[in-house]
């Protein structure tokens, strides 16, 4: 169960870093693209769809 959840975080963190780095991108150069910000959001809803599933597995 502490697997799950470190990896979670993990992954969590990389998707804040992420959203940073394209902030950044956005506000210093004007790089903006639809597809990476829809492949960040649905990437990151469906890692912790799929994560919370499998924490919910190993508790019950």
């Amino acid at each position: 169960m502490v697997r799950i959840i470190l990896e979670l975080l993990t992954i969590i963190q990389l998707l804040l870093w992420g959203a940073f780095v394209y902030s950044l991108l956005y506000n210093a150069y004007g790089f903006s693209s639809p597809a990476v910000l829809s492949a960040i959001t649905l990437g990151s809803i469906g890692f912790i769809i799929v994560e919370t599933i499998r924490l919910v597995r190993e508790v019950i």
